[in-house]
Formats: C-alpha cells, sequence, structure tokens
C-alpha cells in the first residue's frame, strides 16, 4: 500500500467516524430534550436540594 493509498483510507476512515458521531450527538440532543420536557413537567413548582441547596424550579 503506498503513501496515497494509506491517506485516502485514513480520511475515509475520518468521514465515516465524523458520520457516527454527527447520529450520536444527534440521538443524545433528542433524549436530552425528552428528559427535559419530562423534568419541566413533572416538576413544575417544586423544589429540589442540590447539594445542600434549594432551588426553586419553575
Amino acid at each position: 500500500m503506498n503513501e496515497g493509498e494509506t491517506l485516502e483510507r485514513l480520511v475515509q476512515e475520518l468521514v465515516d467516524a465524523m458520520g457516527e458521531a454527527e447520529v450520536a450527538m444527534g440521538e443524545a440532543m433528542d433524549i436530552a430534550r425528552a428528559v427535559s420536557a419530562d423534568d419541566s413537567t413533572d416538576t413544575a413548582g417544586t423544589t429540589t436540594e442540590a447539594g445542600g441547596a434549594t432551588c426553586e424550579r419553575s
């Protein structure tokens, strides 16, 4: 395998990895939105203690 083929293979692997990372980030954002929406409906008007401090949720 020559340097050109090696470089081409590495670039293709990088492109593939970036595509996989984009998909994973999209899935993570979907999960974060769902958790946020669920959290805001479940805890509206309640208080939560975090680390000894009381946090108001709206």
